[in-house]
């Protein structure tokens, strides 16, 4: 609806101003919202995680078992958790639950914390 086209403009122009803020090159591509399905039929990623504060491996030993794979995924729930539908798309599309350690991260604290992480131990931080 038209409320979700305005928002998805400002999140086009959140991105360009952190774009242009942090001098890269490349821009990211902001996809309107797609089914989680849907989305998993499409990547291609090559290492696919999902941060799950109640089960699944450390990320440290996901990295240190994956280092060769050139690609990663990590898809970042809701306020609440995943569903028990989500959690049987995942399997089903072998993502594999990664949790950071104890402390349970903000929505919107959590994807600045594993992307920094996963720059820091692959490359390009």
């Amino acid at each position: 609806g038209p409320g979700e086209d305005r928002k998805i403009r400002r999140w086009r122009r959140v991105l360009l101003e952190a774009v242009k803020q942090s001098k890269r090159s490349y821009i990211p591509e902001l996809s309107n919202p797609i089914d989680l399905k849907a989305y998993l039929e499409t990547t291609s990623a090559s290492a696919k995680l999902f941060l799950d504060e109640k089960n699944g491996i450390q990320l440290k030993e996901m990295i240190e078992e994956n280092r060769q794979r050139s690609s990663w995924m990590v898809l970042i729930g809701p306020e609440g958790g995943w569903s028990k539908s989500d959690r049987e798309i995942f399997k089903q599309n072998q993502v594999y639950p990664v949790h950071l350690g104890s402390r349970i991260l903000r929505t919107e604290t959590a994807p600045v914390a594993i992307l920094s992480i996963l720059q820091y131990e692959l490359g390009d931080l």
